[in-house]
């Protein structure tokens, strides 16, 4: 593993030797959005169902909309056959 620059410019000014960052270690950014009163309203009723914290329902549902995208024409595909099929349900009894 390469030593990074200014780790080596650190440590040879302290005289300290610093812990490499391992390449196993976890990379992930910080996102900050400003969203309407409302809308962060619906997080907090959500959050609190499913007792996680506003950040831990915002992150889960961007992960569930980015893994299993559907375009608005198959949502109105899906919702047609579910009242089709409930229509044809409610007409056999």
């Amino acid at each position: 593993m390469s030593r990074p620059h200014l780790i080596e410019w650190l440590e040879s000014e302290t005289g300290q030797e610093l812990e490499r960052p391992t390449a196993a270690a976890p990379k992930s950014r910080h996102v900050s959005i400003r969203v309407p009163e409302e809308l962060f309203r619906q997080l907090e009723v959500v959050a609190a169902t499913r007792n996680e914290t506003v950040s831990q329902t915002a992150r889960r549902m961007l992960l569930d909309g980015l893994s299993s995208p559907s375009s608005t024409e198959e949502a109105i595909d899906t919702a047609i056959a579910s009242l089709l099929a409930a229509r044809d349900r409610l007409g056999k009894t």
